[in-house]
């Protein structure tokens, strides 16, 4: 999913492997320069909570709570939230598409 609605916001998708430790990642993201971040509770907790703070780029990170509950972390946004509020608004003025694709959230 997350892959997909990259390439059609015409953006450049780069999986991170979860077995990387905080090191390659955070040398991923300081090269890359990614404004936005998709992962797992679990594995944002682990791997990029600690290091969000010399990532200046990353302005949004997007949460998937592994057990299916909501994400409720400081700083992140519930992916699964912002779908349900999308659904029946494709593009109208007040959908997240809208709101992404202008850069205010």
């Amino acid at each position: 999913m997350a892959a997909l609605g990259t390439f059609k916001a015409r953006g450049i998708f780069c999986p991170l492997f979860s077995a990387f430790g905080p090191e390659p990642i955070e040398a991923r993201l300081t090269i890359g320069q990614p404004k936005v971040l998709v992962t797992t509770d679990v594995l944002y907790r682990r791997k990029v909570e600690a290091l969000r703070g010399r990532l200046p780029s990353l302005q949004h990170v997007l949460i998937l709570a592994e057990d299916g509950g909501p994400a409720d972390l400081p700083g992140t946004a519930d992916l699964r939230r912002l779908m349900a509020g999308a659904a029946g608004r494709p593009g109208g003025p007040g959908s997240w598409k809208t709101r992404w694709c202008r850069g205010r959230w």
